[in-house]
């Protein structure tokens, strides 16, 4: 199973900032940039005024070799978008981090998240039998 995300490394301009790092944890921070603001379109998202958080996937096997799946923007504020060359992804349930389903939807490429309040949830991609195909993690912001 190939799970990627977006393809462009996130960056950040701003006055001042740095990173710490050591076997177990890595900081990053960031001074300037009192506003936050937030452009995207169907192909890319920007947010300025914060750091960017790396992308972090976990996937479940499942998909077939050669069927691959990009999820992006992650994190995303109104929007998850997805570009598979699977055919056998039917429908999504979004589970928040105490496992409660938040979240049913037939497979939509342009998944509107707006509803869902800032947090931490994992995504499940089913087949028509409801088989789980793969498993992902993603942040609201």
């Amino acid at each position: 199973m190939a799970t990627q995300a977006q393809s462009i490394e996130p960056s950040v301009v701003n006055a001042s900032g740095g990173w710490i790092q050591n076997a177990t944890v890595l900081v990053e921070w960031s001074l300037g940039e009192p506003a936050i603001t937030t452009i995207s379109n169907a192909e890319n998202i920007v947010t300025q005024g914060f750091i960017q958080p790396h992308l972090e996937i976990s996937g479940v096997d499942g998909l077939i070799p050669g069927e691959e799946i990009t999820v992006y923007s992650n994190p995303a504020r109104d929007h998850l978008l997805f570009k598979t060359n699977s055919t056998r992804i039917a429908s999504l349930t979004v589970y928040d981090l105490l496992g409660r389903v938040v979240l049913k939807n037939a497979f939509v490429p342009n998944l509107d998240i707006r509803q869902l309040p800032g947090g931490v949830y994992f995504v499940s991609l089913l087949d028509a039998k409801s088989r789980l195909l793969t498993t992902f993690k993603i942040i609201k912001i």
